[in-house]
Formats: structure tokens, C-alpha cells, sequence
């Protein structure tokens, strides 16, 4: 009976304890008291910074029955002398707690990169615990407001935007690779690093709505940081002919052709891509060796194989020759090949360096290599010259 008393007890001090065990929880609030903040701009001028809160109503977003409704997104905007004090400006209008921990993406104006305020704008953004390092991060010429407030088609969620989820198009056409925040960040501590910020845009040229031009974002050119320096800004042609460089680069069509020949496009994707060093003379120099696998899309009349393989082959090499003039005329090492001497041979670098950077002249890229394979022909046959 004792024993039986004891347990009794003892079960009874269990469950009064119990629910205080499994309420952990006191101070969590629920999902649909927050008001969330999806992308951030922040623009400097005048010695402010401007900054920009796109909200979303994600009750629009998660509905799924009966007949769409249009999704809904707010943009606010303060000024202050830091970023830290217009957050809270934006903070203290938005009604409820403002959420950040579902920060999708980050936009700068080309002035603020060009003001030497990167790093300032970083820290006030990382520095925080509710934020995260991974956030799709680019740069824009246009009023951030117009960018922040673009519509996706449908009716959907701007979270479905270029802005918000641009892989999706890059691994389709590969044309400046978009770059997370936390890359950037590690990028720009890296020694000899170049950073190509990717420039997002609206074009009202291509879709229309009802009759109506439809702005869509589309990411464009690039603008050029080594280190914390801005370096210059590179149109949407000049990335194009750059493309075939790039570290992720998946695939795109390349246009080629002759006046007797007709045109021909082809999808070509990268098998392989190889730098190598030449010390000879005292100063390094890069000979760049790629090889492509393609296929036609499309061919206005029959051409032999080789020929065609032969015109991608120059025109390839042309274009990333082009590449590398652009970027020394606004003294940018837009192959990094500093980086990669630096990786070879840290020691061999630290010699060469001038300012912590290795001097990329004309000479230093000695050579191009294009070596390009068309293995898919579609549903006719091709002849070999």
C-alpha cells in the first residue's frame, strides 16, 4: 500500500509539471500577426541612404481554391544618414512587427556601388540575427521603387520574378550568373577577386498585356567591383560576348553565319574550361582553352558540320577576345586571372602584385583555344565537307 501511495505521488507531481515541460514557447507569435519584408533597396545620395522595403500579402500567395486572386505587394521607403535608422523608419509604419528572416533579394543603385558604401550597407544588413547571408543580390540604373513594384505574370507573386528567382532563366540562357549575397562577400575578401554584380531591369519592349506594354525584369549588363572598388559598368552585349567564361555557365544559343551560307543557330553547352600559365619572360601570361558540345536549333539552309563548327570555333574566340578589351579599358581583370595566378602560386603572385593586384595588360592573356563539337544535328542528317 506504501509502495502503491508513493507512485500514486508521484505521477501526480509528473503531470503538474508536464505542461510547463512542453510550453516552451511563450513569447512565438503567429505567422499571420507578422507583415514580411521580400526583397530590400537601398540607394546613396546627397550623404543618405535611401531605403526600400518591398512587402508581400502572402495570404494572396498561398491561396489555392476557387478563383485566382491577384497577388498584392507594398513598397515602402525612408531616408536617413544610416541604413540601420531608415529600416527602423519603414519598421515604425508598417502597422505590425516587420519580419526579415524572409529576405529573398537585394537591389543597389549603381550610385550607391559607386559611392564606396558596399561594405556599410553589408554590415547594417548582416549584422542583424533575424536576416539571412543567402539573398540574390543585383544592382540597377532605374528608380528602385519601379523595380521593387514590378508584377509577375498572372497575376502571381513577385516572389516568382527574375528578381526573386533568377536560376531558373540563367540555367536555361546562361548570361551574367546571378550571384548570392554571401558569395559576394566572400568574393570581394578574396585576394585579386572580381565581383560581376548583375544588373536587373525593366523592359517593356517584348510582352504586352491586353494590347498594353508589360514591364518585365530581366537581368541586363554588370556592374564591376574588385575588392570593394567599383570598376565600371558592362552592357548587356559586352556580357554576352563574356558569357562563355563564366564559372556557371550551363548553355545558350549562339547566332553564326555567311553570305553564303545563311544563318544557323546553335545551343551550345561547355565541357570544358582551362587556363594555363606561361612564366616565361618574367611576367605571367594565360592561354584560355575551352571546349563546346552543341546542337542546331535552327539552319536557313544545309551546311556541312565542320563548316559550322568551324564559324562557332572564331566566333567564340572573337567574342571573348572582345571580352577582355572591354575590361581593360575600364581596368577591370574580367577573367580574373590575377585570382587564379594567386590561387597557382601565392607566393609567385605576391611578387608580381602592384597594390595587391596583378597588372593585366594586353599581352597577359597570350592566347585563345575554341574547340567546339556539334553531336546533335536534330531530325536530318548533316555532311561533312
Amino acid at each position: 500500500m506504501k509502495a502503491t501511495a508513493v507512485r500514486r505521488r508521484f505521477a501526480i507531481l509528473i503531470g503538474l509539471l508536464l505542461p510547463g515541460l512542453l510550453a516552451g514557447c511563450w513569447d512565438a507569435e503567429e505567422v499571420q500577426t507578422l507583415n514580411y519584408i521580400s526583397s530590400l533597396g537601398v540607394d546613396y545620395k546627397d550623404g543618405q541612404y535611401d531605403v526600400y522595403g518591398q512587402m508581400l500579402d502572402f495570404g494572396s500567395i498561398a491561396k489555392v481554391e476557387g478563383p485566382p486572386s491577384k497577388a498584392q505587394s507594398w513598397v515602402g521607403h525612408a531616408r536617413s544618414f544610416s541604413v540601420a535608422d531608415a529600416g527602423r523608419m519603414i519598421s515604425e509604419t508598417s502597422q505590425r512587427k516587420l519580419y526579415l528572416g524572409h529576405i529573398v533579394s537585394v537591389v543597389m543603385t549603381e550610385e550607391a556601388l559607386r559611392s564606396g558604401k558596399l561594405p556599410h550597407i553589408l554590415d547594417a544588413m548582416l549584422r542583424r540575427t533575424d536576416t539571412r547571408y543567402t539573398k540574390w543580390f543585383f544592382a540597377t540604373k532605374q528608380p528602385l521603387d519601379k523595380i521593387l513594384s514590378a508584377k509577375a505574370f498572372f497575376n502571381r507573386s513577385s516572389l516568382e520574378t527574375t528578381l526573386n528567382e533568377p536560376i531558373r532563366s540563367y540555367n536555361q540562357f546562361s548570361v551574367t550568373n546571378p550571384i548570392y549575397m554571401n558569395d559576394l562577400v566572400a568574393d570581394l575578401r578574396e585576394s585579386n577577386s572580381v565581383v560581376f554584380v548583375p544588373e536587373i531591369s525593366l523592359d517593356e519592349s517584348i510582352w504586352a498585356q491586353d494590347d498594353k506594354p508589360f514591364d518585365t525584369l530581366v537581368r541586363k549588363g554588370a556592374f564591376v567591383l574588385e575588392g570593394n572598388a567599383y570598376r565600371g559598368y558592362l552592357d548587356h552585349k559586352t556580357m554576352m560576348r563574356g558569357r562563355w567564361t563564366e564559372p556557371s555557365y550551363k548553355q545558350s544559343q549562339l547566332a553564326i553565319g555567311s553570305a553564303e551560307g545563311g544563318m544557323a543557330t546553335l545551343l551550345l553547352a561547355r565541357q570544358k574550361i582551362a587556363y594555363k600559365i606561361d612564366e616565361a619572360g618574367g611576367r605571367p601570361s594565360f592561354t584560355l582553352r575551352i571546349r563546346l558540345a552543341g546542337r542546331i536549333l535552327n539552319m536557313e539552309q544545309e551546311q556541312a558540320a565542320d563548316k559550322l563548327e568551324r564559324l562557332a570555333e572564331e566566333r567564340v574566340k572573337a567574342d571573348i577576345l572582345s571580352f577582355y578589351d572591354s575590361g581593360l579599358r575600364i581596368h577591370a581583370d574580367v577573367l580574373g586571372l590575377g585570382h587564379r595566378y594567386y590561387k597557382n602560386d601565392p607566393h609567385k603572385w605576391k611578387k608580381a602584385a602592384v597594390g595587391g593586384r596583378l597588372p593585366i595588360l594586353k599581352p597577359t592573356l597570350s592566347g585563345v583555344e575554341v574547340t567546339c563539337e556539334l553531336r546533335d544535328t536534330g531530325s536530318y542528317k548533316m555532311r561533312k565537307s
